[in-house]
């Protein structure tokens, strides 16, 4: 998970997620802020976000450091406090808040965010107006990014519902889009998994997500617990496209001989 317990009520340092006090500090790593204006990208990096969270008065606190909205910007550090949290369990947060000033010269607008402790995910989104101008500003955890499930459900480990994972990370040299409970045509066994591994230079930032696109990819099918090989099962003419602003993707490629598409919304 990309949860660090930072402190507090009687929750321990580590992985840990939250208990039902009070209280609860904790920071999430791995996470990228990305701004935009007028459909052109600002800026692309990465930040921390330390956040505290009162379950009895059902707000948030958020400061975020090493963060900038232009790339000749240098690094802020600042606070956005009291925002208005529904508290579905202890485990999954959302939070808004608008007309807000955390530091001198800057004001953030429509708001918007959530924490899920359980798939260690962070979304924020906002905007903000300074004398830079004003931007479109989004903040998620850049290692792994979930397709939703009906419902709203959350219970990746459990469904047999189609879904997607797109994981990466600094410690890895490719980014994989990972497929679960797949099946090409209704004669063909259900896949649990299959995982498109590709190179991390075949990725591109846009104003609003990512973008990757290669061919002649070898596929991992999971065989029971195993990952293997499937070098005749080549995926080719791959793109994807994830918009984190808006919370959507788009995937195509072809595969066993067929050429598979499908669309959807981000649960991040």
């Amino acid at each position: 998970m990309a949860i660090v317990a930072m402190a507090l009520c009687a929750v321990s340092c580590g992985d840990d997620e939250p208990t039902p006090v009070d209280t609860f500090k904790t920071g999430f790593k791995n996470l990228t802020t990305k701004t935009s204006a007028g459909g052109r990208l600002m800026c692309d990096d990465d930040c921390v976000a330390i956040i505290e969270i009162d379950y009895a008065k059902r707000e948030v606190d958020i400061e975020m450091q090493n963060i900038k909205f232009v790339s000749a910007m240098p690094d802020i550090t600042f606070e956005m406090e009291d925002l208005r949290a529904t508290i579905n369990d202890p485990n999954h947060i959302s939070f808004s808040g608008t007309n807000i000033v955390p530091m001198e010269g800057y004001t953030i607008n429509d708001l918007t965010g959530s924490f899920d402790f359980e798939n260690g995910l962070c979304y924020i989104r906002y905007t903000v107006v300074s004398s830079r101008g004003s931007f479109d500003v989004v903040t998620y955890v850049n290692t792994k990014n979930y397709t939703s499930l009906s419902g709203g459900r959350t219970d990746f480990t459990t469904t047999s519902e189609r879904f997607y994972r797109f994981i990466g990370g600094a410690n890895t040299t490719e980014f994989s889009i990972y497929i679960h409970n797949i099946k090409f045509v209704d004669a063909m066994p259900l896949q649990k998994q299959l995982r498109i591994p590709v190179a991390f230079d075949k990725g591109t930032s846009t104003a609003t997500g990512y973008t990757y696109q290669a061919t002649g990819i070898v596929p991992y099918f999971l065989n029971g617990s195993t990952e293997v090989q499937m070098p005749e099962r080549q995926v080719d003419n791959l793109i994807l496209n994830v918009d984190v602003m808006n919370k959507r993707y788009q995937i195509e490629f072809d595969c066993f001989n067929l050429h598979f598409t499908d669309s959807g919304s981000l649960y991040m």
